[in-house]
């Protein structure tokens, strides 16, 4: 009994060393670390480190491929608030012509020109990364999600304004015909609008779908390594039982 009472007291005292180490120098993690460090690696631990690298890596594939589908739902936003302002000037261009005396009031005039010149501003203007998105020179954005890519195609808006969206002379001559063709061209927009709706909704469900993916491989990697390893609480025992030496001179 003499015997195991000393090493019950040997451990005591080890143990309170390392706590007073812990609590007086702040270095626990490195001194946990450095007492839990091992000369060799079993082979079950080696086999799960190579297969915990195997699936960060893919853990990452999966992050890339979120960030892109972000990436296309960022392009879809854009567009949609582009859709968004053309609708306002359209809008504001048919309440002008809806007026009887437009043909006479140059205010409403000016009103229905000021809309059109905002859409032509939005048609050109609107891009993403320096990519003109609605001027008909680039046809289509691809976006890569992992093995996979999605195509957001690219309308020519400053050409179907030019042709669909009648100017200020077209309309004074004969507004009853300019007022249905901006009523058409309203509902067209609306229908541009709602697709690219559906897309930045798509490409944003696919983002929440590929970060969880990315989430569940880091949690089973690291669930794999800790599991190739031994329980905690029995190397620390192993660790104050049988090398009270090596931690006493970290210790000292």
């Amino acid at each position: 009994m003499s015997g195991l009472s000393s090493t019950l007291q040997t451990v005591l005292a080890v143990q309170n060393a390392l706590i007073g180490q812990l609590l007086e120098q702040g270095g626990g993690a490195s001194l946990v670390e450095h007492m839990f460090t091992r000369q060799s690696k079993s082979g079950r631990e080696i086999m799960a480190e190579a297969l915990t690298g195997t699936m960060r890596a893919d853990a990452g594939m999966y992050r890339q491929a979120a960030l892109n589908a972000m990436e296309g739902k960022s392009i879809a936003d854009i567009l949609h608030t582009a859709a968004q302002g053309m609708q306002q000037s359209l809008g504001t261009m048919i309440g002008a012509l809806n007026d009887p005396t437009f043909g006479a009031n140059q205010t409403l005039q000016d009103r229905y020109i000021a809309a059109r010149e905002d859409m032509e501003k939005l048609a050109a203007n609107t891009e993403y990364n320096g990519i003109k998105l609605l001027d008909g020179t680039s046809p289509k954005i691809d976006i890569y999600i992992g093995k996979t890519h999605k195509e957001i195609a690219l309308d020519n808006v400053a050409g179907w304004i030019a042709s669909a969206v009648p100017d200020k002379d077209t309309a004074v001559k004969d507004p009853a015909t300019a007022l249905s063709t901006l009523e058409n061209s309203l509902n067209d927009l609306k229908l541009k609008d709602s697709s690219w709706q559906a897309m930045g909704a798509g490409f944003k469900t696919s983002a929440e779908a590929l970060e969880r993916q990315a989430k569940i491989y880091d949690l089973t990697a690291a669930r794999s390594i800790l599991g190739a390893r031994a329980d905690p609480s029995d190397r620390l025992l192993n660790a104050l039982l049988s090398d009270q030496g090596r931690l006493m001179n970290f210790l000292t």
